[in-house]
């Protein structure tokens, strides 16, 4: 990597399950791929299998993919998925980036043992790291998105940890978002409003019917936090009294609210990149590149035309996500060489300018004559880019 610029060098990860395999109902085929696991399409009663992709990160093209069982745990998978990638690309200088499942501590615990390149962003929040920098410290930062969205500032430090009894140090740059704060925060606000409203009914409840019962009264107050355990040392909570005469109170703890927005639209990113090399706009930039990955995989659910089809073999699910893959291969290359030579945003709008070809097949006195029509000059550029030949026929109209 030469001049801080991030070349084709660098390969993104991410790991994810393929909706096209993701379900598999009333079977009771034996499979050593199709399992119940974590489901991010949030479907936790359908059984799946999970694909493993790495492409490049620049042009975002497939380089090698594993399919795994449907209960594989992506932090475990991780370290086994670099292993691949030595193997396949048989390079040891490349860097990784990955998403928080890589990142955990006991992963960066053995990436810095292996002496590996990497980025990407720790699985935990620490609280106490990302508190410990004043608001002050954070300096902007000029990365912008696609979309020409800026708003990101940042803090280049060192990170350490102990794992195993070692004490390890890696370069971290904690990135502050102002976009990503507005979510969250927005976020954050609805659910402290719902916590609050469920107090308030509950303190308003109280000494009726089953609300007399102190025991019950606090499993009411648990439900509340419910799916926002994190949120409870935001509360304080008293429930004083004996059955039939309870007294509620609850108001907000301001010391943990104001840590809690702190720590809003933060996150921080581990990496092995050199500062006299890659500075905190390069390494943020790096990472945000990893969206080519997660844009691959909206490809192969979405746009990718491959008829979902029923399977009672494992050998024959990897077939079928073996042409998946090779179909976003070829899309990938096509936006890859269009975007190069500017005919084209996306291998989509390159493919829908193909619509309007068609070939028409005439018998004119016995011999069959065909024509291509509709035929546009930006359409054989297109094919030239990609280094495809024209069907050759005898009359081509091109009006």
């Amino acid at each position: 990597m030469e001049g801080g610029q991030f070349s084709s060098a660098i390969w993104g990860h991410f790991i994810t399950a393929n909706d096209i395999l993701s379900t598999l109902k009333g079977t009771t085929l034996r499979s050593e791929l199709i399992r119940l696991g974590y489901s991010r399409d949030q479907k936790k009663d359908k059984k799946q299998a999970v694909v493993e992709l790495n492409v490049t990160a620049k042009g975002g093209i497939p380089l090698c993919h594993r399919l795994l069982p449907g209960n594989a745990s992506d932090q475990k998978e991780a370290l086994k998925n670099l292993e691949t990638l030595k193997k396949r690309l048989k390079k040891k200088d490349f860097l990784i980036i990955g998403d928080r499942a890589m990142m955990t501590k006991p992963n960066l615990a053995a990436l810095l043992r292996k002496k590996m390149k990497f980025l990407g962003p720790l699985a935990c929040k620490d609280r106490e790291f990302i508190l410990s920098f004043p608001e002050e410290q954070f300096q902007p930062l000029a990365y912008t998105s696609a979309k020409g969205k800026g708003g990101y500032s940042g803090i280049d430090t060192t990170y350490s940890f102990t794992h195993d009894g070692r004490h390890y140090t890696c370069r971290a740059v904690v990135v502050k978002s102002d976009d990503l704060y507005n979510q969250q925060r927005k976020t954050l606000d609805k659910q402290l409003d719902k916590i609050a409203k469920r107090l308030d009914k509950i303190k308003g409840s109280l000494n009726t019917r089953k609300f007399k019962n102190r025991e019950y009264v606090i499993g009411q107050i648990n439900k509340a936090f419910e799916g926002h355990g994190n949120l409870r040392p935001l509360f304080n909570i008293s429930l004083e009294g004996e059955n039939g005469s309870l007294d509620l109170s609850w108001s907000y703890n301001p010391e943990m609210l104001e840590q809690q927005h702190r720590l809003l639209g933060k996150y921080i990113l581990a990496t092995s990149l050199a500062r006299a090399t890659h500075d905190a706009n390069q390494v943020l930039e790096g990472y945000k590149s990893r969206h080519r990955v997660e844009a691959r995989f909206r490809t192969t659910k979405s746009t990718l035309k491959i008829r979902p089809v029923f399977l009672q073999s494992d050998d024959r699910i990897r077939s079928l996500v073996l042409v998946n893959i090779i179909a976003l291969i070829v899309y990938a290359l096509i936006e890859y060489v269009c975007q190069q030579e500017g005919l084209a945003k996306s291998a989509k709008q390159a493919l829908f300018m193909f619509r309007i070809p068609a070939i028409v097949t005439l018998t004119v006195n016995g011999q069959v004559v065909q024509q291509i029509g509709n035929i546009k000059p930006f359409m054989h550029d297109i094919l030239d880019a990609l280094n495809v030949k024209p069907m050759e026929l005898d009359d081509m109209d091109t009006g």
